[in-house]
């Protein structure tokens, strides 16, 4: 598991109807402790200089935002947002 949180407050982002918000990742994040296996640490430090090992991932991702419902109150309606992604690396020598 690596995990990786990303807390950006008042961040505005215009969301067109039928139209995907994609991000690139820009990874090189993750953590480890020195309790931890030293296989995992060998795959965190891999990841933290963003590069994948080849394998089978599963992403969990959450959106957590509210947008402005009635501009003359200011009444706010809250979203959470989760989904899951999977996806494959391979070596490419």
């Amino acid at each position: 598991m690596i995990e990786y949180g990303m807390n950006e407050p008042l961040l505005s982002t215009k969301l067109i109807k039928g139209e995907p918000l994609r991000k690139e990742y820009r990874g090189g994040s993750g953590s480890y402790v020195s309790e931890d296996k030293k296989d995992y640490i060998d795959f965190i430090r891999q990841i933290m200089k963003q590069e994948f090992p080849e394998g089978n991932y599963v992403v969990n991702g959450v959106a957590d935002f509210y947008v402005i419902s009635n501009v003359q109150t200011e009444q706010e309606k809250k979203y959470k947002i989760k989904a899951q992604v999977e996806f494959k690396v391979k070596n490419s020598n």
